[in-house]
């Protein structure tokens, strides 16, 4: 099978790459890094890319590194977002691809304290989500043409990750710095911070390598099944470095939670999931963070 991946070189991209090759697949690999893909400064797929015939999958994984810089690189995050997944995917249709499966997140859903399912409202307050929204949205029409699944990817996790929420937690533990924990305001008991669904990079990879030979159309939450809130996140992280955290509450409660709903990602894919604990081992490891 011939799959092609944009965005190889990224956190999850080339793990996913590495993975498809053990897996027998032919993986045509797409990086930003590698100079050509997009253009620097719209976010825009250059006009030289293409999608070899033959390509039985397209996994569109390529996101803008400027999604925290809004609204002055709006531009740029809905270049690589939205109108080069299209493009993308116009490839693709041409070239005869049958599916097409993109990364979006689940970041697109509305505020909630409930368990979100991939039929939760959405949010169009926010750049990012609204440029995964958006994103969805437009590739919904190319399914006369081939079959688009756009996964929602919660909290991943895992060794060798930077300026995420794992990793920060423990650069703050180990300098001694308090972990700041908003109340959830309609809960006096729900003090621990944010309770979240996180889900280990080995993991998602495993997920997005089933789901290129799967059938499976729509929206897909992809996230593992411990929610967790951020106190318990740095207990356990203290507990591995052997310091314990210092915590203090946020001058704000929180509004949301960020807990996914996995009935049909273990209904369509049946994964193996990675304890947090044993995630955060790997992590902690001396190859880890």
């Amino acid at each position: 099978m011939k799959v092609a991946v944009f965005g190889s070189g990224g956190y999850i991209g080339r793990r996913l790459a590495a993975r498809l090759r053990t897996d027998g697949a032919e993986v045509i690999a797409y990086s930003s890094g590698h100079g050509g893909i997009f253009d620097p400064l719209t976010g825009v797929l250059q006009p030289k890319v293409e999608v070899p015939a033959g390509t039985a999958c397209v996994i569109y994984l390529s996101q803008s590194p400027r999604f925290r810089q809004m609204p002055g690189e709006a531009g740029h995050l809905w270049g690589v977002n939205v109108v080069s997944a299209i493009r993308v995917a116009t490839l693709a249709r041409q070239s005869g691809v049958r599916r097409f499966i993109y990364a979006s997140t689940g970041n697109v859903y509305e505020p909630s304290f409930d368990l979100l399912r991939e039929d939760s409202a959405l949010r169009r307050d926010d750049w990012y989500a609204l440029s995964k929204v958006h994103a969805e949205e437009s590739l919904d029409l190319f399914k006369e043409d081939m079959s688009v699944l756009c996964a929602r990817i919660f909290g991943v996790y895992g060794p060798d990750q930077t300026d995420r929420l794992v990793p920060n937690l423990v650069n703050a533990i180990r300098a001694g710095l308090p972990i700041k924990l908003a109340s959830n305001p309609n809960s006096q008991n729900d003090n621990g911070g944010l309770r979240m669904s996180l889900c280990y990079i080995d993991d998602v990879v495993g997920i997005f390598s089933r789901l290129v030979s799967l059938d499976t159309a729509g929206r897909i939450n992809i996230a593992g099944p411990q929610v967790l809130s951020i106190r318990d996140v740095a207990q356990a992280i203290g507990q591995h470095v052997r310091q314990s955290p210092s915590f203090e509450a946020a001058s704000q409660p929180r509004t949301f939670d960020l807990m996914a709903d996995i009935a049909k990602l273990v209904q369509v894919c049946q994964p193996r999931f990675t304890a947090f604990e044993e995630g955060l081992s790997a992590v902690l490891s001396p190859n880890g963070t």
